[in-house]
């Protein structure tokens, strides 16, 4: 059994950063086969494999990038579930990106 409480050093800022984590270790400790992931199916075993790339700096990422949602969200956990999985690709994507307009405005 999985419990990803121990991997993340983060200082627990909230009810967010708790739920966050316990979605993270709900979809590692599920028998399920497949994650809904934006409109896809993706194999557990692909999700899980993303969900253990997670490092404290991707979930500080996701927490500012949820407070940024203005849309209505139906399912929160399955939305979440996929800002998680993408977390790790986004992020550091967006951190090109602004170090990109940076060097280009000075």
């Amino acid at each position: 059994m999985w419990n990803l409480k121990n991997l993340f050093k983060i200082q627990r800022t909230g009810p967010l950063v708790e739920d966050i984590v316990n979605i993270v270790i709900d979809a590692l400790n599920s028998s399920k086969k497949y994650f809904q992931i934006k409109s896809e199916r993706k194999k557990a075993d692909i999700v899980k494999s993303q969900l253990l790339k997670l490092k404290a700096p991707h979930i500080v990422y996701v927490v500012n990038s949820l407070k940024e949602v203005r849309d209505e969200v139906r399912s929160k956990e399955n939305y979440i579930l996929t800002v998680l999985y993408n977390a790790v690709i986004t992020k550091e994507l967006d951190t090109t990106l602004v170090v990109a307009r940076i060097q280009n405005n000075p």
